[in-house]
């Protein structure tokens, strides 16, 4: 029996030696866990931002992210190859002549009435040839107007392709947009902004795109409006239908 109990006592000994060493460690464990874990947090939230930006500027292609570009870029190309044409000023006057000489030899009338209907069409090699031209006078700083070109599709509506000038990785900027009338005038809908394979936050294409469009969509009108008041316009492949109403007094041709 004695010797039973010395056993207990020894063993009761070596439990309240292990209590005591939990006691003195576990105060240490809950003082350093919380600022341990808040680090790694703070680690691992830092590397997916970091992650995430190097993906977006990667997915521009105006810089060379190694690894990140491999998977995030695309090089950018137009729906297809568009080469100007005769400017949309010239288009008009033509078609404008035209229509009405022959409306003359069919009614005998050179002058039509001021609320003659009036269709007339641009195709996207004209638009390309007129916004080139309009943006090399004020050009846009780092892309290469020279190589600007406008594409037309019923379900797409209006692309506009610009290359990066100087790109290694031959990136561009893509504008997608709706046209509408507003006021017998051509007015447009901002849709989307590619530069490379990043897609532009909404706001930021409100924010800088529509002024933009708008001060050179006002050059345009100066010049389909001068002509007719516009009631509606259609975007078939590669050609866009105007319609609308004298709103000129027509000069006889020379």
């Amino acid at each position: 029996m004695p010797r039973i109990e010395k056993q207990a006592s020894l063993e009761k000994q070596i439990e309240d030696v292990k209590k005591n060493i939990v006691q003195e460690m576990e105060p240490q464990k809950k003082s350093r866990k919380p600022w341990f874990t808040c680090l790694m947090i703070f680690f691992v939230v830092f590397l997916i931002c970091i992650g995430y930006l190097a993906w977006v500027v990667a997915s521009t292609g105006l810089v060379f992210i190694p690894i990140f570009t491999r998977f995030a870029y695309t090089q950018p190309a137009p729906l297809r190859e568009v080469t100007p044409g005769v400017p949309v000023e010239t288009v008009l006057r033509e078609q404008m002549t035209t229509s009405f000489l022959q409306r003359f030899r069919e009614g005998g009338r050179l002058l039509p009435s001021p609320n003659q209907m009036l269709e007339v069409s641009v195709s996207e090699a004209s638009l390309t040839a007129t916004l080139r031209s309009k943006l090399e006078e004020s050009p846009l700083e780092g892309l290469d107007i020279s190589a600007l070109q406008v594409v037309l599709e019923p379900d797409l509506g209006v692309e506009v392709f610009i290359p990066v000038e100087e790109s290694d990785l031959q990136t561009a900027v893509i504008l997608f947009f709706d046209v509408i009338v507003k006021d017998g005038a051509i007015a447009v809908i901002p849709k989307d902004v590619f530069v490379g394979s990043a897609h532009l936050p909404s706001f930021l294409v409100n924010m800088f795109l529509t002024s933009l469009l708008e001060q050179r969509l006002a050059q345009l009108n100066k010049i389909v409006v001068g002509y007719t008041k516009i009631s509606s316009i259609d975007i078939f492949s590669g050609e866009l239908l105007i319609k609308g109403t004298l709103s000129v007094e027509w000069q006889r041709p020379l």
